[in-house]
């Protein structure tokens, strides 16, 4: 067994509330592929910690991708932003969902300016906001100081 795996099991076992619940939830989801138990703890550690942004946004993830719960998905990003407003993780990637999934372009400017807003280092979001302007709004030179951030 991974040392990983070994550390989140004896945690669950002592302190089954505890706040490692959403990153086991993640390990299981990402490193094990183990969807159920999974989602499983996601949703346990969102009865705990239902204001956690974070685990939220991996939530999300977890049903957009894996179960392809699209409207499950968006609740889970929307609770995402609504816990963490300034969380420039939960701002971007709401943004790309709604650009991606709904080809949203209004309310995905909208949470990609608010993301870059809230952190304007984050590389990821300063790449998806330049694309997005440069493929959506043809603003090559505003998609270029994205890129320069």
């Amino acid at each position: 067994m991974e040392p990983c795996a070994k550390v989140f099991e004896k945690l669950d076992r002592y302190n089954p509330v505890g706040v490692h619940l959403g990153e086991y939830a993640y390990f299981l989801h990402r490193r094990r592929r183990n969807f159920d138990q999974a989602e499983k703890y996601y949703q346990k550690a969102l009865e705990v910690f239902p204001d956690q942004s974070s685990i939220h946004l991996k939530y999300a993830g977890f049903l957009r991708h894996v179960r392809r719960n699209v409207p499950g998905a968006e609740a889970e990003y929307r609770a995402a932003v609504q816990t963490g407003p300034t969380n420039a993780d939960a701002l971007g990637n709401y943004a790309s969902f709604l650009h991606g999934v709904y080809q949203n372009v209004k309310d995905a400017e909208e949470y990609y300016t608010r993301a870059v807003e809230a952190d304007d280092t984050h590389a990821n979001n300063l790449c998806n906001y330049g694309l997005f302007l440069s493929e959506e709004k043809q603003d090559f030179l505003k998609a270029e100081k994205m890129y320069k951030y």
